[in-house]
C-alpha cells in the first residue's frame, strides 16, 4: 500500500506528464492564427480552431489547479483532500485534450480528405483517446476494483526492484519520451498551415499526415499509463499498473518511430528529389529506431535468461 506522500508525489507527477501534451496543444491553438494557412481555412474550421483553443486553455487550468491548492488550501501539506483533488483535476482535464485532439485532426485531414473525411478521422482519433483515457481504464476498475497487488518475485527468485520504484521509474521514462513526441506533434500540425506544404506532392501531404497520425497515437498511448493510475488504481501502487503501463509505453515506439520516419522521408525527397533514395534513408531511419528500442533489448533479456539458465 502506497504512502499519502507517495500517493501525493505520484498524482502531482503525472499532472506534469499530462500538462506536457496540453502545452503543445495549447501552443498550436495559439499559433495556428497567426499562419498563412490560417487565412485559407473555411470559416467552419476557424471556429473549430477556437473551441480547439478554447478546450485547451480548460485542460491547463484543471492540470494546473493542483498546485495552488496544495500551497493555499493545504499549508503545502501531504493530505487526503489534496490526493482527491489532484485526481479529480488530472481526470477531468483529459476530456478537452481528447476533444482538443480530435479537433485539429478534423482541420487537418478536411484539407486533404474533404469535410466526411476530416469527420471521421477526428471521431476515430477522439475515439481512440477517449478508449485508452477512460474506457480501458474503467473497464479495469470494475473489474479489478481497487484492491492492492504485492510485489512479483523476480525470474531467479530473488526479491524484485519495489513495486512503487517500479512505477515511480516507469512515469520518468513516459516523461523522457513524451516532449519528443509533443514537439514532432506540434511541428506536423503546424506544417498543415504553412505555404510549403502546398508546394509538396500529394504523396508526401499524404505521408506527412500518416505520420501525423502515429505520432498521434504514439502521444496517446504515452500519456495513458498516467491515466491509468490516476483512474484505475487511484494512486496506489499496484502490479497491473506497471504491466499495462509498460505495455503502454512500449506500444507507443513503433508509431513513434514510424511518425519520425515519415518526415524525414518528406525531407530527404525534397533535398533528393528522388523517391528511392527518401525511401532508403527513411527504411535506414526506421531500423536504427526499432533496433535501439525494441530489438536490442529483447535480445539482451534472452541473451540474460540464457545466461541465467546456465548459471
Amino acid at each position: 500500500m502506497a504512502t499519502l506522500k507517495d500517493k501525493v508525489t505520484n498524482a502531482l507527477s503525472e499532472t506534469r506528464t499530462l500538462i506536457l501534451g496540453a502545452q503543445i496543444l495549447l501552443g498550436f491553438q495559439f499559433h495556428a492564427v497567426f499562419r498563412p494557412g490560417y487565412e485559407r481555412l473555411p470559416l467552419h474550421a476557424r471556429w473549430l480552431e477556437l473551441t480547439g483553443l478554447g478546450l485547451m486553455v480548460a485542460a491547463v487550468a484543471l492540470l494546473i489547479a493542483p498546485a495552488p491548492f496544495h500551497r493555499i488550501s493545504e499549508r503545502a501539506r501531504d493530505t487526503p483532500r489534496l490526493h482527491g483533488f489532484t485526481t479529480t483535476m488530472a481526470e477531468w482535464a483529459l476530456v478537452p485534450v481528447a476533444l482538443c485532439i480530435g479537433t485539429d485532426i478534423f482541420i487537418v485531414a478536411e484539407t486533404l480528405f474533404a469535410t466526411l473525411g476530416g469527420a471521421v478521422a477526428g471521431i476515430a482519433f477522439t475515439a481512440c483517446a477517449a478508449f485508452f483515457w477512460y474506457g480501458f481504464e474503467y473497464r479495469r476498475r470494475r473489474r479489478y476494483g481497487g484492491t492492492a497487488m504485492s510485489d512479483r518475485q523476480s525470474d531467479d527468485g530473488q526479491a524484485d526492484t519495489d513495486l512503487g520504484e517500479k512505477i515511480k521509474t516507469l512515469m520518468t521514462e513516459t516523461r523522457v519520451i513524451l516532449p519528443g513526441a509533443q514537439a514532432l506533434l506540434g511541428f506536423q500540425f503546424i506544417a498543415f498551415l504553412s505555404d510549403g506544404f502546398l508546394k509538396l506532392p500529394r504523396e508526401s501531404q499524404l505521408v506527412h499526415f500518416a505520420a501525423l497520425a502515429c505520432v498521434t497515437l504514439a502521444t496517446i498511448l504515452l500519456i495513458a499509463p498516467a491515466a491509468f493510475h490516476r483512474v484505475v488504481a487511484q494512486g496506489e501502487d499496484r502490479e497491473d499498473v506497471d504491466r499495462v503501463g509498460s505495455a503502454l509505453m512500449l506500444a507507443a515506439l513503433p508509431p513513434l518511430a514510424l511518425g519520425v520516419c515519415g518526415d524525414f522521408y518528406i525531407v530527404a525527397r525534397k533535398v533528393g528529389g528522388d523517391g528511392a533514395f527518401a525511401i532508403a534513408a527513411a527504411l535506414v531511419a526506421l531500423a536504427v529506431f526499432l533496433g535501439l528500442w525494441l530489438v536490442y533489448p529483447v535480445l539482451a533479456r534472452t541473451r540474460r535468461r540464457r545466461t541465467g539458465d546456465a548459471a
